[in-house]
């Protein structure tokens, strides 16, 4: 049996269930499963808060249901173009959006796993940090959800949802950010959020303006307005590292995002000229630094070409020990180039 659940407390909560239920709803019947929805009042909120009653249901619901897909309230899902997760997560595994990969959570974890007795050096951490809002689980899982030794809101229930899944080297499968789509993500895409498939609102304090946007998005959805991703390359530096610069930019546009209409790009570097070839039709070239329209409508991901400046190398590869080619192709692909691809043209 496999089952679709929510949680919700509160009409605040209620009002923008009004929104979110009726897709999940829809989806769930798409994918053959049940929907419930979890309610979150049983409990007085100052015994026990309600995000932390996620693990008294899912720890009954794991026992009646093989299959729980578990969304939080804040969830809204394309339920017509979302594929199917019950047929894409092996019962074996969590599905989820592994957080930790792009936010520092390892102090986090190791944190709730010693209050909670919990086994914390027993394997290598590495970015394995789920945020919880949308999860894929079986009844394999269960004892992710056993009540706590000592509570810690870290993330809410978060951290020690984490904490139990680790500890018991609990194996993921790693879904791909568009099925938990969050504004930490709008940097690093630069994606619009409609993009995704499932629109997770976590962090949204202003409830009312949040049942807004939700309603707004479920528009764009509906109209089947098409998004855009945006991607500005901060093109500073020496003159040798924007002439190395021009096959990486290129060799990008070329073969990264080759096809895609829905990708843009702006170039700001005070020597265009070296651009001046580049005849894309979803290119702008624009001397100096600009202001861009930043924000959760129109997110921008920001890329840096300049050795001192740019952070994003995983790996230590000193700029004094690499070729600047090599150095800023890694930083802005996090890759390196084929050999026939270096070739700088102007």
């Amino acid at each position: 049996m496999k089952l679709v659940a929510t949680l919700c407390a509160g009409e605040a909560h209620k009002k923008i269930g009004t929104l979110t239920h009726p897709e999940m709803l829809a989806y769930a019947r798409k994918c053959g499963a049940a929907f419930t929805v979890c309610d979150a009042e049983n409990w007085p909120a100052d015994k026990i808060s309600v995000p932390w009653q996620k693990c008294i249901y899912l720890w009954d619901l794991l026992n009646e249901f093989e299959q729980v897909l578990f969304l939080d309230n804040d969830v809204l899902i394309d339920a017509e173009n979302c594929p199917n997760l019950f047929d894409i997560v092996q019962i074996t595994h969590v599905g989820a959006f592994k957080e930790g990969q792009i936010c520092v959570r390892h102090e986090n974890l190791a944190r709730v796993c010693e209050r909670n007795r919990l086994p914390y050096k027993t394997r290598q951490y590495d970015g394995d940090y789920i945020n919880t809002g949308v999860m894929m689980l079986s009844h394999m899982h269960r004892d992710m959800f056993v009540w706590p030794d000592v509570l810690i809101d870290d993330y809410y229930e978060q951290s020690y949802i984490n904490a139990r899944l680790f500890s018991a080297h609990v194996p993921i499968h790693a879904l791909h950010y568009r099925f938990n789509r969050m504004s930490v993500l709008d940097e690093i895409t630069g994606e619009q959020r409609h993009k995704s498939h499932i629109i997770h609102y976590a962090g949204s304090n202003d409830l009312e303006a949040l049942y807004h946007g939700i309603a707004a998005d479920k528009a764009k959805w509906e109209r089947k307005e098409p998004a855009l991703t945006h991607i500005l390359i901060e093109c500073t530096g020496g003159i040798g590292d924007v002439v190395y610069a021009e096959p990486i930019i290129r060799y990008m546009i070329e073969t990264k995002y080759k096809g895609r209409d829905d990708v843009r790009f702006t170039i700001s570097t005070q020597r265009p000229r070296i651009f001046a070839h580049f005849d894309y039709p979803n290119v702008e070239v624009v001397s100096g630094e600009i202001k861009i329209d930043d924000t959760r409508e129109n997110p921008v991901c920001v890329k840096q070409i300049h050795p001192l400046q740019n952070h994003a190398t995983r790996v230590f590869n000193p700029y004094q020990a690499t070729h600047n080619l090599d150095f800023q192709a890694n930083a802005l692909l996090s890759d390196y180039m084929p050999p026939e691809a270096k070739t700088v043209r102007l």
